[in-house]
């Protein structure tokens, strides 16, 4: 029998003292309880959950944390199948009702034998709330709720009540979407701080919005009220506000709806809906691009040039975008080991280097012709020209390719004269293509200078240099580049 079990007759009492540095904050000199109880092996399963409650005191008291979460279920089961409670399996063990039985056979035995399934409930559901009870320094017990105590977990889960759900804020299902995104695989980690920096900047515009320019009151708004109403108006501040293309309002609409798919399924919240399910600011299709037309193709050269002065990598690489008709990355990822200046027929090698993977993208050159002194100038202001050197420093780095593209799109909405809303840097690729059609270029060739990954394309890239040599490809560029209707892009002043 525990040495704190103390049997008086036919009654058992529990009697422990507190240690002397706990007994001013416990408020009493010792733990003393009187065990309703018949048998000694009751006693023996409340003594044992009362050294667990002593324990919590003494910790709680000292600082030293909580009891052992097992224990507390391992000895809270006992209790209550000792009395009957719960089965051996753990499952609730209801009266069972027979009227065929003369224990039974009238409302009254029924209702008799409910009350005292019910009463001894309460009895054991009493004890074991002495677990989860709070000791005020008065020695006053108040019955709480701690979602870090283990006795409280074991309390509802072997009282049949369901814990309460945290109210979980915005930033908590911003940090869980974040953190659940980085367990893709594959995904290097120039591509992840890409990611991570365009998912924050989208939640970040949410909670600046909620919080009315303070974005951490923003951050803390309970998750669960924003409601569709709330995603409307933000939908119409963004549409109103934000000087942002139609695709990048749909981006980040979209974004926020995945975010709150996955939060809304972690925290199960009954009768939810994401609020950002179905939304968009307009119907886009993600297959119809935006090239330019021959006079934005010509408004947006001319702007590119008279941009050197103030900003002489971002109009460089958008020159040579207009040229070659490359990808953003393709070239401000480029190093100077890329460059193929002095060859007979100039060019930039794109491929994989240290700064980039170029994922669906063959090793193909882009050819150069007005672009060629402008690079030459340039490269002469380097400090370095070691090939491993990135060409663009300022827009190597991996946040580099978003800056740009703002960097690019803002400079496009200030000239005049062109459809603002549809276009973008990258519609100078769209361009190129319709270029290379006019010019009756071979779509295999055409192809192949832009770097599409093609069945014919990717069978000429494995002997490269030998399928299309770099004098066909030139012959075919030439062509691209004397459309009249374009404007020849070396009689264009630069």
């Amino acid at each position: 029998m525990s040495k704190h079990l103390h049997e008086r007759g036919s009654s058992f009492q529990y009697r422990r003292v507190f240690p002397q540095d706990v007994r001013t904050t416990a408020g009493r000199r010792e733990l003393t309880r009187s065990l309703k109880v018949k048998t000694k092996k009751e006693a023996e399963i409340e003594a044992a959950l009362l050294d667990v409650e002593f324990n919590r005191i003494v910790a709680t008291a000292r600082g030293t944390g909580q009891p052992n979460e097992a224990t507390a279920i391992v000895l809270a089961t006992r209790l209550l199948q000792s009395k009957g409670l719960l089965t051996s399996e753990g499952a609730v063990n209801f009266p069972q009702i027979d009227p065929r039985k003369p224990e039974h056979n009238t409302i009254e035995k029924q209702l008799r034998v409910i009350k005292e399934w019910e009463e001894k409930y309460e009895a054991a559901y009493d004890q074991l709330a002495l677990s989860v009870a709070s000791i005020t320094p008065e020695g006053e017990v108040v019955e709480t709720y701690d979602s870090a105590s283990p006795h409280s977990r074991a309390f509802l889960q072997l009282t049949g009540q369901e814990a309460p759900k945290p109210d979980y804020t915005l930033h908590d299902a911003a940090v869980l979407y974040i953190e659940t995104n980085k367990r893709k695989v594959g995904r290097k980690a120039d591509q992840q701080a890409k990611s991570e920096q365009q998912q924050w900047l989208r939640l970040n515009a949410l909670a600046d919005w909620l919080g009315d320019g303070n974005r951490d009151r923003g951050y803390k708004t309970p998750f669960k009220s924003i409601d569709r109403s709330v995603a409307q108006r933000f939908k119409t501040y963004l549409i109103e506000t934000k000087d942002w293309t139609v695709a990048t309002r749909n981006k980040a609409l979209e974004m926020l709806r995945a975010a709150f798919n996955v939060a809304g399924y972690e925290y199960d919240l009954a009768g939810w809906n994401n609020p950002f399910r179905k939304m968009s600011d307009a119907i886009t299709d993600s297959k119809v691009r935006y090239p330019f037309s021959p006079s934005d193709y010509r408004l947006w050269w001319r702007s590119l040039l008279a941009w050197r002065n103030d900003n002489s990598e971002a109009a460089l690489i958008g020159l040579i975008m207009m040229e070659t008709g490359s990808r953003i990355y393709e070239v401000s990822h480029l190093v100077v080991g890329d460059l193929r200046l002095d060859a007979d027929v100039p060019h930039i090698l794109v491929r994989n280097n240290q700064l980039r993977d170029l994922k669906g993208v063959i090793e193909h050159p882009a050819i150069l012709f007005a672009t060629l002194p402008m690079l030459q100038g340039y490269l002469s202001s380097l400090k370095s020209r070691d090939p491993a050197d990135p060409v663009f420093p300022r827009y190597s780095k991996p946040k580099g390719n978003t800056n740009l593209s703002n960097t690019m799109n803002k400079r496009l909405r200030t000239v005049e004269g062109m459809q603002i809303e549809q276009l973008s840097a990258y519609s100078a690729r769209h361009a190129f293509k319709d270029r290379g059609r006019a010019a009756r270029v071979d779509l295999a060739v055409l192809d192949y200078l832009m770097g599409h990954k093609t069945k014919q394309s990717s069978v000429v890239a494995q002997g490269y240099g030998t399928g299309y040599s770099l004098t066909v490809l030139k012959e075919a560029a030439e062509k691209i580049n004397a459309q009249q209707d374009w404007g020849y892009l070396d009689q264009l002043a630069y």
